[in-house]
């Protein structure tokens, strides 16, 4: 989440793994914000806290080495943080990222080497996934992104697509690959937002863009697939809320 970035320049990108403070406070109710975005009845959309939108279920817990998470770029804070917490709590957990040095010091029971912004990138890391734990991932946390702040009339155009590029349609060829390669049973996916795509914040134009629109490849991907399978879980994290 971006907003209050009152003195970052225009213009400027912060690429994954930034460090940007999160908004701390949306709303101070979280079911009192669901009502007013008027989520709270949509089937699979509910409102809950960030801690608690990750995986963090009895179907999932229950039996941890039963679960496979695939979890994409874990250079960022959030990836590498929930890799550490899944993979603590007994979860086969297997990370995606560009760079091979970065992956090694990440806890996971698999380290790929995949550029997920990639069509082909994002079939094979959840082919690999898949021939090496014997199993395709019941759950995926797609964290990948970046940002550009800046007024729409300073936004080049090779600039906005590849903000673009790297947070929707990564977001896009994940979901795709990832449920493809499913085979039946509980499920879940998380894929990461910002309360830029539901407020007006100034210079977040391209950002706004993006991220709204992996709100709403969620929102229709849970419309078309979840009423096959009840115990599916889809989910577009806004720090520090979600729906899903």
């Amino acid at each position: 989440a971006l907003a209050g970035l009152g003195r970052t320049p225009a213009g400027s990108k912060l690429d994954d793994g930034a460090g940007v403070p999160a908004v701390s406070k949306v709303a101070t109710d979280a079911s009192a914000l669901g009502r007013a975005l008027g989520l709270t009845r949509l089937s699979k959309a509910n409102i809950m806290s960030f801690s608690n939108c990750l995986f963090n279920y009895p179907k999932f817990t229950r039996h941890p080495m039963k679960s496979i998470v695939l979890i994409t770029d874990v250079s960022g804070g959030i990836g590498r943080a929930h890799a550490h917490q899944l993979h603590t709590q007994g979860l086969q957990v297997a990370v995606v990222g560009r760079d091979a040095d970065r992956l090694a010091a990440v806890d996971a029971a698999v380290q790929i080497t995949e550029d997920t912004t990639a069509p082909e990138g994002a079939a094979q890391a959840v082919a690999t996934g898949q021939e090496t734990l014997r199993a395709a991932p019941s759950l995926l946390a797609h964290c990948v992104g970046n940002t550009l702040i800046a007024p729409l009339h300073r936004t080049r155009v090779n600039a906005y697509r590849e903000v673009i590029r790297v947070n929707l349609d990564s977001a896009k060829y994940m979901l795709q690959t990832w449920f493809t390669a499913l085979q039946g049973g509980p499920s879940a996916a998380v894929f990461v937002s910002s309360v830029v795509a539901r407020i007006g914040v100034a210079n977040h134009e391209a950002i706004a863009a993006a991220k709204g629109g992996i709100e709403a490849l969620v929102y229709s991907a849970a419309a078309t697939y979840a009423g096959r399978d009840r115990r599916s879980q889809w989910t577009a994290v806004s720090p520090p809320c979600c729906l899903g």
